[in-house]
């Protein structure tokens, strides 16, 4: 009985605990705008494409605006991307490729990449920019008429977005030494796969980083999370400090959801076996059990105190805020905290320990990009990922992300 009560009390604080994620989340994504299509052709000054502000309310994004029509700083096009250029076969110059996003790819640094693209390969870029809570459901709907784009984004919307690509087509290597093979390992399904990224892509899983207000700190006299870096005493107990220093002085302490401290240990709720394409809790593992109960009642206690906000990355984009946990879109210059002067950002990993054991591992958001099930420019779309998330290009095109 005592054992069944501990479970009971543990999966109502998960509920808790899950409803405030969910509603931190939905705080802090999401892009308002409606579908919408630009096609950037070689002789096009428009590169389309909707930033996300820290409230991601689908504005244009607040970064450099100035337009060199994909100009090169470096006026040198890299050895390796020129070798895929010369491959390229001519019958693709006049085609154009969908790629359907909303509003990161196609921000305005990052299609002018896309600009460079076309103006190399004659091969044209339709973005076409959807709402992203309906994104998957918005493609499989196309796809059900017999439309949709080339190019499908995959970002935490796994298994879901599988209904909306094919597998991957045969001119996919994912062992060619450009695909990361474990991000399409992740994302497969009984040995078959459908997503890929690069290992040089500006688009990265990078999982969750402690973001904070160096100005806080530094005007307070508040010990940061770098000082804690540097002295070898970057754990749990001195993250909790920081929020705790800060709230003390005036400010909101953070941003923390639970499901971005359970994964810093090693584990999640779910888990996910590509072989076998089966779901699993782990809640029945004693051990994991008690790393993510840590992990939810160190969040419970500290919105009961009020250091934690409600209202999360928009707090700290104001600069009311002292530490966000967030993935690495809070680093780009379209990214969460847009808004604020970028030497107020600091930036470290997760902490080194969690509940006294080594933190090794960090969750990432799956990003991966694969073919829609009714693309009809499969060789051309092969070509601008090849293209487009290989970073090396970015320098050439002017694109300062």
């Amino acid at each position: 009985m005592k054992q069944k009560n501990l479970k009971l009390l543990f999966l109502r604080g998960l509920a808790f605990a899950l409803a405030l994620t969910m509603c931190f989340s939905l705080a802090a994504c999401g892009n308002k705008s409606t579908t919408s299509e630009i096609v950037i052709g070689d002789d096009s000054d428009d590169y389309g494409g909707v930033g996300r502000t820290a409230s991601g309310d689908g504005q244009d994004d607040s970064g450099d605006t100035s337009d060199n029509g994909g100009a090169s700083q470096s006026g040198k096009t890299n050895e390796e991307t020129q070798k895929l250029i010369d491959s390229i076969p001519e019958k693709l110059q006049g085609t154009t490729v969908t790629f359907a996003a909303w509003g990161d790819e196609n921000a305005k640094e990052y299609a002018k990449v896309a600009k460079l693209f076309t103006k190399k390969t004659k091969i044209n870029v339709k973005w076409v920019t959807y709402n992203e809570d309906k994104y998957v459901s918005t493609i499989v709907e196309q796809n059900a008429a017999g439309k949709g784009p080339d190019i499908v984004i995959n970002n935490c919307t796994f298994p879901s977005s599988l209904e909306a690509v094919q597998e991957l087509p045969a001119i996919f290597n994912v062992n060619d030494g450009f695909w990361d093979p474990r991000v399409t390992k992740a994302l497969s399904v009984k040995g078959k796969n459908y997503f890929v990224n690069s290992y040089n892509s500006p688009f990265l899983s990078g999982g969750v980083f402690c973001f904070y207000n160096k100005q806080i700190f530094a005007n307070n006299n508040i010990t940061s999370p770098q000082d804690y870096v540097d002295q070898g005493n970057w754990t749990m107990e001195t993250f909790e400090k920081c929020l705790r220093d800060a709230h003390a002085k005036g400010f909101d302490g953070g941003s923390v959801q639970p499901a971005s401290l359970f994964p810093n240990v090693g584990t999640e709720i779910i888990e996910y076996n590509p072989d076998t394409a089966t779901f699993s809790s782990v809640l029945d593992n004693a051990s994991k059990r008690s790393d993510i109960a840590a992990s939810f009642k160190l969040v419970q206690q500290l919105v009961k105190e009020g250091v934690l906000s409600n209202n999360p990355l928009p707090r700290f984009a104001s600069g009311n805020m002292a530490v966000a946990l967030a993935g690495n879109f809070g680093m780009k210059y379209n990214g969460w905290f847009n808004g604020m002067t970028p030497s107020s950002i600091g930036v470290v990993e997760m902490p080194s320990t969690f509940n006294g054991k080594k933190a090794n591992y960090n969750g990432t958001d799956q990003r991966g990009y694969g073919i829609g099930k009714n693309a009809k420019n499969i060789e051309g779309a092969y070509y601008l990922l090849r293209f487009f998330l290989d970073i090396n290009n970015y320098d050439e095109a002017g694109a300062n992300i």
